[in-house]
């Protein structure tokens, strides 16, 4: 729904001629207040509704407001008054939205995260005229904000991100005061978008200050082929950069630095939080909390649990990490409401990238609640007095030696500076790769008499392997019955389907894509011959600011039901990379730059669509945080300790908690279609 029928439908009067105004500017460039003939339709890619561009044209994501001289003509009227003197006649309060699209193939240039001039003419020209400013924010990639202090006109600041087929309602009632926000940022707001260490090392950034199309090229591969993206800032990604740089440094300015911290957010009413207690089990804390809303207004209040590690530099350690978050139920004035929120020893452990283990570090870890990541409510010390490490894992990543930044944040390192000389030059194993021919089978030295007969039938139906294990012989008898034609087709076409083997019934399934709608486009309605769309939800960002774990779990009903109802047997999300930067165009299709909030919220999505029979396809696993040259065999370089503690995180909760499987083998593919699953243990083992 538009935001204009949302306003009108929640009672709100609305200046015409400034509607007017705006819709002939969009439509044809003209300044004119005249009611268009025919309804104004913004032009959107419709044909990338589930898939995911929400601009009309790749790269151009900002769009020009009408020009300061329009709304300062004294042409628009006979009494010869500008529209905006009109405007202040109608009404003493004015609003604005600033947009910015996003979508899949390309990345945001720091400009486009910036005002343009004609932004910053409209917010100079309305708060001229306006004491009573709201500025709406319908973006989920976080723009440059620190200018907003030039205009005490501007009284309050609503984000919205990609609100969903629904959500201007929700926004209407929340300008009315029919309900109370209690959304929390689920990104750090900085001043400026290039101050990240990850930004050095996105792309390389040219003298226009655009990104270079042709960034982090090796000298010494073929052209178009041989690109690499260095994760140098290792943890220190977003709030966890900015938050331990402040602890450390005594001379970065935190407020400078920071528009709007990550997990910030207003309500109308107020809330104390007071830490009850700390009890510890074999697994978990559980921190007791007591909420009580101290306001005039009904409304919920989000409790979250950071915890600050002891430093020894044996291990890197943010300053603080998100690791627990809860939501109150609607609270009175007055009202009060107790909340225990679980603390994984597990989630608190740091990856040790010499031993491959998780391990917690002996000492004072000091649990706090926040009101986002750096103001701290209330804390309590929970001493740990031996060292515990997780079994079960080992480094997988031990080759890679990847310079990741340090507590010193030496001005000199790679995250600071971007790549060196001598990282244009690739490594024999990078070359050798790029050279890679799919070798025959002679060369592999498999013998035409090794091959398997294939395609004699042995009695053998699809239905009658559930539940058999993946080690029994009767999963390869059962493969062999199918001809060589037959398995080709069933690996090789597999766009948004699975082809179908009829004669041992095997079916044909047919997944949509994802992650904002379960909808057909132009292109997998061809594959999957069905071109049936549901509505679009809020972006995940949008879900992730909720901090309610509640809300996931009515979406992912939500996205199950309408799968079901239209035939579908999956669904290509939820999408779960990370907020590396501000600048992937794709981030609105992810929930956060923080692995655990993302990885919570997803699980509960993931769980709730697989109740309903449907199955979830987690992508894009992993370390997909960047746009341009990523698909034309793209080298990343990342430490094991950033992959496993930020970047693999969303994938593993979805999968340890949520029991994510679509990613799986052939049988738990087909369980779902077959009436049969098996839920993934959730007890917090790694």
């Amino acid at each position: 729904m538009k935001l204009e029928e949302a306003l009108r439908q929640n009672g709100f009067l609305l200046n015409q001629d400034l509607l007017n105004l705006n819709y002939n500017y969009l439509k044809s460039g003209s300044a004119s207040i005249a009611p268009l003939k025919k309804s104004h339709k913004v032009k959107s890619a419709n044909s990338q509704k589930g898939g995911a561009e929400f601009v009309a044209k790749p790269g151009n994501p900002v769009k020009q407001e009408i020009p300061a001289k329009i709304l300062r003509s004294r042409d628009l009227y006979p009494d010869h008054r500008s529209i905006l003197e009109h405007a202040k006649k109608f009404s003493d309060i004015a609003m604005i939205v600033l947009s910015r699209g996003g979508g899949e193939g390309y990345d945001l240039d720091p400009a486009d995260l910036r005002p343009i001039d004609s932004e910053r003419e409209l917010v100079e020209e309305v708060c001229r005229q306006f004491d009573k400013v709201i500025l709406i924010l319908n973006t989920v990639n976080t723009m440059e904000m620190g200018w907003l202090s030039e205009y005490p006109s501007v009284k309050s600041v609503l984000w919205i991100g990609f609100p969903g087929t629904s959500g201007n309602l929700a926004l209407a009632e929340i300008l009315k005061g029919a309900c109370t926000p209690s959304g929390r940022l689920p990104d750090l707001w900085a001043a400026d978008n290039l101050s990240t260490p990850a930004a050095n090392n996105f792309c390389e950034l040219q003298e226009d200050g655009t990104w270079s199309k042709e960034s982090f090229h090796y000298r010494n591969t073929p052209e178009k082929k041989g690109y690499f993206i260095h994760y140098s800032e290792g943890i220190y990604v977003g709030y966890r950069y900015y938050e331990t740089r402040s602890e450390t440094d005594p001379d970065f300015d935190y407020d400078r630095e920071v528009v709007w911290s990550f997990g910030y957010g207003l309500s109308y009413t107020t809330f104390t939080q007071k830490i009850r207690s700390l009890r510890e089990t074999k697994k978990e804390l559980i921190l007791t909390v007591d909420v009580k809303n101290a306001g005039s207004m009904q409304g919920k209040e989000v409790v979250q649990v950071y915890v600050t590690a002891p430093y020894t530099g044996r291990i890197e350690k943010s300053a603080v990490r998100l690791a627990g978050f809860g939501k109150t139920d609607r609270l009175d004035p007055g009202g009060s409401e107790t909340a225990e929120i679980p603390v994984s020893k597990y989630e608190i452990a740091s990856f040790d990238e010499k031993s491959g283990r998780w391990i917690l570090e002996a000492g004072k870890y000091t649990i706090s609640i926040r009101a986002d990541s750096h103001h701290i409510l209330d804390s309590v010390v929970w001493d740990l007095s031996e060292d515990v490490v997780f079994e079960g894992t080992s480094a997988l990543f031990a080759d890679a030696h990847t310079d990741s930044l340090t507590r010193e944040f030496a001005p000199g390192h790679r995250a600071f500076t971007g790549p060196k000389d001598e990282d244009y030059t690739a490594p024999g194993d990078v070359t050798e790769a790029l050279r890679f021919v799919l070798p025959t089978d002679e060369e592999l030295g498999i013998r035409r008499e090794d091959i398997p007969v294939l395609g004699k039938y042995a009695g053998i139906r699809f239905s009658d392997l559930i539940g058999v294990p993946k080690e029994d012989e009767r999963w390869e008898k059962f493969v062999r019955q199918m001809t060589l034609p037959e398995l080709c087709h069933l690996c090789g076409n597999g766009a948004w389907q699975t082809s179908p083997v009829h004669r041992l019934g095997v079916p044909r399934t047919i997944s949509p894509d994802g992650s904002t709608c379960v909808a057909s486009t132009v292109f997998s309605a061809l594959v999957m011959r069905k071109a049936k769309s549901g509505g679009t939800w809020p972006c995940p960002p949008v879900l992730a600011a909720t901090f309610n774990t509640k809300m996931a779990d009515l979406e992912g009903t939500g996205v199950g039901c309408e799968a079901k109802a239209m035939g579908y047997d999956g669904w290509y999300a939820p999408s779960m990379n990370c907020h590396r930067t501000a600048f992937n165009s794709r981030n609105f299709e992810y929930y956060s730059e923080d692995g655990f909030l993302s990885g919570k919220i997803a699980a509960h999505v993931v769980k709730n669509v697989q109740d309903h029979k449907v199955n979830v396809f987690i992508k894009h696993f992993a370390l997909n945080e960047r746009e341009t040259n990523a698909r034309d065999q793209l080298f990343t370089w990342c430490g094991e300790q950033a992959m496993r503690e930020i970047y693999f995180k969303p994938f593993e909760l979805a999968v340890r908690e949520g029991g994510s499987r679509g990613r799986d083998e052939l049988l738990k593919l087909y369980r779902s279609y077959l009436g049969w699953w098996e839920p993934c243990p959730s007890d917090g083992a790694p």
